[in-house]
């Protein structure tokens, strides 16, 4: 596998604060955005939102830039045609949309478009050193999954904010080998997870009101981004795309664009919790985002915490071909980040198979040409370091 220059150089790039010429450009919809336009023409302009990722807004859809009315002629600021990948309702095929991702670019002029064939690492090399291996805890997690969803229900952030601090930074799993942040976030939307669209709105309202009385809170964010997420799938539906109707599909798209929105300002805050990637990568599933730019996603995860699998099983799931992916690119990516992340890839590469194998069911060794000795071997390592999990054996079985 392949990884460009560009999506190394923007991965550094993303730690850095944007300048004062920041533009604000101010949406007819009410919502206001920061960031650098990179190109402006007749039907669109290119805005560097920060994180590495450009988004594309349509000038019907921009009420002014700076304070300043969008009626101004624009063609003067027309550079070259940009590349934009407009995302479908169904999130696989393009067409036109609000808010579209384009490729990352690097800002450096200097460096070229070349790639380079990243380096096999040697046979039995470790690349990932011990005290990224996350650390398991005795605490028991189903009574913290109901502590949460009380907290919630009775909307007492402080005591969130104080069972996420607890977690922050640190790398932590219980003894069913999932990681506490996880666990936090899955019982948050639990608390909200009838079918339906009122009662996610209902979910967003609460975490709002969360927002309220902690600004910046990375929890509350995190959370708020992933509600707006799944309240476009519900919008959405669980159809093909031609199934989708036109109102679905556009409150499909709008909710996609909030929640990134909000991961953006995530993203500047520096976080250190890699769960918001994931995020970002199911955004980019429906928004029609390019694989160049969900490597960069990756990147980010990978340099943060290079262990957190969710990401990898994320990104696993969008090569599937029903999404992104070409014939054997699943297999290969599998292949590729498990090796990668050494002594623990045989782990990885058994939960990247068994998130795929929801989707595939008992064809999977069959429709994927997956490394049943390897995942064996994960399997067994995974259930010898978390003997005491019910999920990784009814997997394994």
């Amino acid at each position: 596998m392949k990884i460009s220059l560009h999506i190394i150089q923007s991965v550094v790039l993303l730690t850095f604060c944007f300048s004062a010429e920041a533009e604000i450009v101010k949406l007819k919809n009410g919502s206001v955005v920061n960031g650098k336009v990179v190109s402006r023409g007749s039907d669109e302009l290119k805005l560097d939102s920060g994180i590495g990722i450009n988004v594309t807004y349509y000038n019907d859809d921009i009420e002014s830039i700076d304070g300043e009315s969008l009626a101004l002629n624009v063609s003067d600021h027309s550079s070259e045609e940009p590349i934009i990948l407009k995302s479908d309702q169904g999130g696989r095929k393009p067409t036109k949309e609000k808010i579209v991702i384009t490729n990352t670019e690097v800002l450096a002029d200097s460096v070229g478009n070349e790639e380079l064939e990243d380096s096999e690492p040697d046979e039995g090399e470790d690349l990932i050193p011990a005290e990224f291996e996350p650390v398991v805890i005795n605490t028991d997690e189903e009574l913290i999954r109901k502590s949460i969803d009380w907290w919630l229900k009775k909307e007492d952030f402080q005591a969130l904010e104080k069972v996420y601090q607890s977690m922050y930074g640190r790398r932590e799993v219980f003894s069913s080998g999932r990681w506490r942040n996880v666990v936090f976030y899955n019982a948050l939307r639990e608390s909200f997870d009838e079918r339906g669209s009122e009662v996610k709105l209902k979910y967003i309202e609460v975490l709002k009101r969360w927002g309220k009385q902690f600004p910046n809170s990375p929890a509350q964010m995190i959370a708020l981004a992933e509600a707006y997420k799944d309240l476009a799938w519900e919008y959405r539906g669980g159809g093909f795309a031609r199934t989708i109707t036109d109102e679905g599909g556009k409150k499909f798209s709008e909710n996609l664009q909030k929640s990134m929105l909000v991961a953006e300002d995530v993203i500047k805050l520096d976080p250190k919790d890699p769960y918001i990637f994931t995020v970002m990568l199911d955004d980019g599933k429906g928004l029609g985002m390019s694989k160049e730019d969900f490597s960069g996603i990756l990147e980010m995860s990978r340099s943060l915490e290079p262990l957190f699998f969710p990401t990898y099983q994320t990104m696993a799931v969008i090569l599937l071909p029903r999404w992104y992916g070409d014939p054997g690119e699943l297999e290969e990516y599998a292949e590729w980040i498990a090796n990668r992340t050494e002594p623990y890839g045989d782990e990885i590469y058994a939960r990247i198979a068994y998130r795929i194998l929801n989707y595939i069911g008992e064809d999977f060794f069959i429709v994927h040409k997956f490394d049943w000795e390897r995942v064996k071997r994960g399997f067994n390592k995974l259930i010898f370091e978390y003997p005491n999990s019910y999920f990784l054996l009814h997997r394994y079985c």
